[in-house]
């Protein structure tokens, strides 16, 4: 692996090889990104990286080289000056929420339009900038939401939990893996806290879940559907165990989703099935990869080979899903691991013993990825540890 100065072009050297090559621009950390190195290694393509300080992923021995920056907002300067030149990178993958949303406000670029098509329809722009795009985008192209409603003040949100008559749960526009969620129970009265603008949806009681999906000219070329077992801390946060099964329902709205966003690559959306009548509602789309792609080759999806026949050019096949009655239990390292220890869930330790249709995706395979995960959660554990003794 070689790391590169990001204001030079030494790391063009290989592009005139055979070989496809493709850019990832990482989310901090490891959660979304880290697995999609060797599933597009074994795509065939040759995967460079460009970092920002943290991301952890820039260890992976399935990277060629590493760009290092210093911010986002240098990322993304880094890509306007590079991408859709001759010689540069056949694809672009993006697991970073702010750096697709900033693209996202400008398709006037050239290269932007090139990378997502679809960037060219308004609702699409809205859709990948802010939480609050999937209204329109709902009522236009006909997938079903929880009723919902852009939120600017204080007497809009009375106004709209009025109008529900019932529990309503209230996100940042910009937030993301749960962050900052938060449930206003019926009648009650808003807090100060709030910051607003914000997206309020009528809350819905029922099975949560994730669908990862990779599409290409408007075509889903394959997908998964997973329910959540466990999430990470309280209330809304990200989930770190789920059930991989066959949610035959959601096809249709996988396949509206990837015709009318026409987005390139990988992208998936967070769905709720309502307990009262089974009825499955989108509750936001993610224009970046989703984190259950790690499991694909366990359920069944090769997001390798899809990844590997990502032309330029598309027809319309049957996309690869998981079969009925294969399902799969799936634990993420670390985050569910940790989350035992910390919360002295010893039932919930025992899940991390071998079993038929149980997975755990440590990554042995990229041993100093593995040992830099694990002195970070060394360190988390010392820390906590520490801060228990003192209190």
């Amino acid at each position: 692996m070689n790391f590169l100065d990001p204001y030079t072009s030494t790391h063009y050297s290989k592009m005139s090889c055979m070989k496809k090559r493709v850019l990832l621009v990482p989310d901090e950390g490891l959660y979304l990104a880290f697995r999609l190195p060797p599933i597009l290694r074994e795509a065939g393509y040759g995967v460079d990286a460009l970092c920002v300080a943290g991301d952890s992923i820039r260890h992976s021995r399935y990277l060629e080289d590493v760009i290092m920056v210093e911010s986002i907002e240098e990322q993304i300067r880094y890509l306007h000056r590079h991408m859709g030149k001759e010689g540069t990178w056949d694809k672009l993958i993006i697991a970073k929420e702010p750096v697709v949303r900033h693209l996202a406000q400008h398709p006037e670029h050239e290269w932007i339009l090139n990378w997502q098509p679809g960037l060219a329809d308004p609702l699409v722009r809205d859709l990948f900038q802010d939480k609050g795009g999937i209204i329109q985008a709902a009522q236009a192209w006909g997938f079903p939401i929880p009723e919902s409603r852009v939120c600017q003040t204080v007497d809009d949100l009375k106004i709209f939990a009025s109008a529900v008559n019932g529990t309503v749960i209230l996100k940042p526009m910009n937030g993301s893996g749960g962050e900052d969620v938060s449930l206003m129970p019926m009648r009650a009265k808003p807090t100060t806290s709030l910051i607003f603008p914000l997206l309020a949806q009528r809350f819905i009681e029922g099975e949560m879940g994730v669908v990862e999906m990779f599409c290409s000219k408007g075509v889903v070329r394959g997908w998964l559907a997973s329910k959540m077992l466990v999430k990470l801390g309280q209330g809304f946060g990200a989930s770190i165990a789920r059930l991989f099964r066959h949610e035959a329902d959601l096809a249709p709205i996988v396949e509206c989703l990837a015709q009318k966003t026409r987005f390139e690559g990988f992208c998936g959306f967070d769905w709720i099935r309502e307990k009262s009548s089974g009825k499955p509602y989108v509750v936001e789309f993610h224009p970046r990869a989703t984190s259950g792609l790690r499991f694909g080759k366990a359920c069944g999806v090769s997001f390798s080979q899809i990844a590997a026949e990502w032309k330029d050019s598309a027809t319309a096949t049957s996309p690869e899903t998981q079969r009925p009655g294969c399902d799969i239990e799936a634990h993420y390292f670390s985050a569910d691991f940790l989350r035992c220890l910390r919360q002295r869930d010893w039932k919930g330790l025992r899940q991390w013993l071998p079993r038929r249709n149980r997975y755990y995706d440590i990554y042995w395979d990229d041993p100093a990825l593995l040992l830099t995960q694990s002195c970070q959660m060394l360190e988390r554990s010392v820390k906590l540890l520490c801060k228990n003794i003192l209190q």
